[in-house]
């Protein structure tokens, strides 16, 4: 101090050694302040470090924050837009739109909170989905069964067309007015008329065909043929047996009969004199827009026919004759067998559209 010179002149020793004292002990106080001093200034550097840092971290997470904003909302813009593309596949069967809105906005609301649930998928299951689906797989369900059975009735129609290839004789559609016993198999001892006739080689199927109509208008092609030519109940019970109650014109005659368009069939065997003394019976013309002859029974060429109580014209099926001539019923034969071919091609065809459709309906299940 500045009172130390004065104080050592004096000799004040002890007031000396107490400022002296007092010295030495602010110079040890002071030794460690420099050394604080540098602490600090690299405490308050690394301080300004941090919060350089801080700062930093918080303009990332400032950006982060913003860019998950757009991020949300991009994803919200691009989920709407999906659902109206998804919308616009289901046509008529899509939720109307007030409806997508609402489930845009529950959407929406969850994307706010701190665990965001999944509702949309939910939302469409519960109320739209289900009931969809549903109705969906049921029609393809339907398609399915039906494809199976136009499936099961083509191979039935292949079936019928092999029967009908294999059939020894066409079997006609028995009397729907009246009933008719169940007929021995063809023979000797009895056929049907049809069975005995074959065209002469100069009749042209459409003529063939006329004629073929008017005797079975006349209810003569299916009459059953005998060698008694009677009609004997115990034999012939519920059937038309072709007989000779009236007798048959003298069949040397030059008159217009039946017989120059047909004849008997070359196995007719013991049935042929039967056969041949009918045609010689029935008148028979040529030429369209005559009348028949005189005969009890009469046809012409365009198939008009007249019995003794009854006259009248038969039209022609679509397909012309079918029983008259062996060529006649293996035509017909042939031709039902393509037809049920055909139908059953028809068939299967309708089978393969309805898998079809009913896979287009499985396809949209899984688009849903």
């Amino acid at each position: 101090p500045a009172a130390a010179a004065d104080w050592a002149a004096r000799g004040d020793l002890a007031r000396l050694e107490a400022a002296l004292r007092e010295q030495r002990e602010q110079v040890a106080a002071a030794r460690p302040l420099p050394a604080a001093a540098a602490q600090a200034r690299q405490q308050a550097a690394t301080a300004a470090r941090w919060a350089v840092q801080a700062s930093a971290e918080r303009s990332r997470w400032v950006t982060r924050a913003g860019q998950a904003g757009d991020a949300v909302d991009a994803a919200l813009q691009a989920l709407s837009d999906e659902l109206e593309g998804w919308a616009a596949k289901l046509g008529d069967d899509a939720p109307v739109a007030a409806r997508r809105v609402g489930w845009i906005a529950s959407a929406v609301e969850q994307s706010a909170q701190a665990e965001p649930r999944p509702v949309l998928a939910g939302l469409l299951r519960d109320s739209l989905l289900v009931r969809l689906t549903a109705s969906l797989r049921e029609r393809a369900a339907v398609l399915e069964h039906d494809a199976e059975q136009r499936q099961l009735q083509a191979h039935e129609r292949d079936e019928q067309a092999t029967q009908h290839l294999l059939a020894a004789e066409p079997q006609p559609a028995p009397a729907s007015r009246w009933i008719r016993r169940q007929r021995p198999p063809a023979g000797p001892e009895g056929t049907p008329l049809w069975r005995l006739l074959e065209p002469r080689d100069s009749v042209p199927p459409e003529v063939l065909a006329h004629i073929e109509a008017a005797l079975d208008a006349a209810g003569l092609l299916e009459a059953w043929v005998t060698p008694d030519g009677a009609w004997l109940p115990g034999r012939d019970g519920q059937d038309a047996v072709l007989t000779a109650a009236t007798g048959w014109p003298d069949t040397t005659a030059a008159f217009s009969t039946l017989a120059s368009v047909l004849q008997p069939a070359p196995d007719a065997g013991p049935l042929a004199s039967r056969v041949g003394a009918l045609l010689h019976a029935i008148g028979y013309v040529a030429d369209e827009g005559r009348a028949p002859l005189s005969y009890d029974y009469g046809v012409t060429a365009d198939g008009r026919w007249h019995t003794p109580y009854t006259a009248g014209q038969a039209g022609v099926p679509e397909h012309g004759a079918e029983l008259i001539g062996v060529a006649t019923r293996r035509a017909a034969r042939d031709r039902r067998a393509q037809d049920l071919r055909d139908q059953a091609s028809a068939l299967r065809d309708q089978a393969a559209s309805l898998r079809k459709t009913a896979a287009g309906l499985r396809e949209r299940i899984a688009e849903l």
